[in-house]
């Protein structure tokens, strides 16, 4: 954040903020460079006696259908495509091919017990591949969280299945057996899938692909400012050939808009005094539009129950830098989204 009569990209940050949980002033290009979007990761290495937190949240299981071997030697032709199915993960949602045997046991070189690598078949398991390599307890819950999966074809010896989105057609085959999902094992526990699904911008507290939501910047002066903002994919030609992180005041060269500090916000929550398309914002003020309409977003889906307890502590997670992003493998760090928000990473890509 600049004065108003500053240029991004070559004025120095404002005076007149300041960067909570940061030990440097808010003049300090520094403070904002560690200040990172709010989400909801927890990077568990950090989580040690020097570094303590509040219990985790537990994520709240579904209803657990009951399920019936309706045939042997067998399999139906109709997976489920797992680059396309959404399923919480810890609670983040992520797409079903994280357990892809391709993916785990080729690109990824898994290691340990819960990869189920010898359920992969190499040379025949490829990148398109809907073979999971999960054990069954793994395969039902999985199941058991998708309303569109009707059951799945369990290897009977391997830690191997198939997820189905029907099962009109079937082929033969020896070492299979086709599992059906039939009934809510307890109807009286049963609550709906998306029940536990954060589907409202209002609601969601955290960043995602369509809204970065930031804390921790306190206005201690009254006036109007220009938000700056860094992109590390984007920082000319010099960062293709050698990515680098956004450090540099002369990184944060896109305007992306100009903040209004008032004591009459009360007055301008009130439609009829202003002229400009506005939203509350989750953590206070307002998002306003001078043209057109405000844009309608659409949060990722998360577990109802860790949303509600992360809310609680979301102060301690704004603390969390992740191990993964810094010292993960940079094959995958690269192009992991959620990489782009930690300081001192390279630039993530398409």
């Amino acid at each position: 954040v600049i004065d108003c009569e500053g240029t991004c990209g070559l004025s120095p940050p404002t005076s007149a903020v300041v960067v909570e949980n940061s030990q440097r002033p808010g003049t300090d290009i520094l403070a904002w460079n560690l200040l990172w979007a709010s989400n909801y990761f927890v990077d568990r290495p950090h989580n040690d006696t020097e570094n303590l937190v509040e219990a985790e949240v537990a994520e709240e299981e579904p209803a657990a259908y009951l399920y019936e071997t309706t045939a042997t030697g067998a399999v139906c032709k109709d997976n489920l495509d797992l680059k396309s199915v959404m399923v919480l993960i810890g609670g983040m949602e992520r797409t079903l091919d994280v357990h892809q045997c391709h993916q785990k046991c080729v690109l990824q070189d898994c290691e340990g017990e819960d990869c189920h690598c010898d359920g992969h078949f190499s040379g025949y398991d490829g990148p398109t591949s809907n073979a999971l390599c999960l054990d069954e307890d793994k395969l039902r819950r999985f199941c058991d969280l998708i309303p569109s999966c009707v059951g799945y074809d369990m290897h009977a010896t391997l830690p191997r299945g198939f997820l189905n989105a029907g099962c009109a057609e079937s082929a033969p085959a020896a070492d299979y057996r086709t599992v059906t999902k039939v009934a809510v094992a307890d109807a009286t526990a049963n609550v709906p899938y998306e029940s536990y699904l954060a589907t409202t911008e209002r609601d969601y507290p955290y960043s995602w692909s369509q809204l970065l939501r930031f804390q921790g910047v306190r206005f201690t002066t009254g006036g109007t400012y220009k938000l700056c903002f860094c992109d590390s994919e984007h920082l000319g030609a010099a960062a293709l050939a050698q990515p680098r992180a956004c450090s540099a005041v002369g990184d944060y060269t896109v305007q992306v808009g100009t903040v209004h500090v008032s004591g009459v916000s009360c007055l301008i929550k009130d439609a009829r005094f202003r002229k400009v398309d506005c939203r509350d914002q989750y953590y206070g003020g307002l998002r306003c539009y001078a043209r057109g309409s405000a844009p309608r977003l659409t949060p990722p889906q998360v577990s109802e129950n860790l949303r509600m307890g992360l809310m609680t502590q979301s102060a301690v997670f704004t603390q969390y830098l992740t191990t993964w992003c810094l010292f993960g493998p940079e094959e995958q760090t690269q192009i992991d989204p959620r990489c782009q928000l930690v300081a001192n990473h390279q630039s993530t890509e398409e």
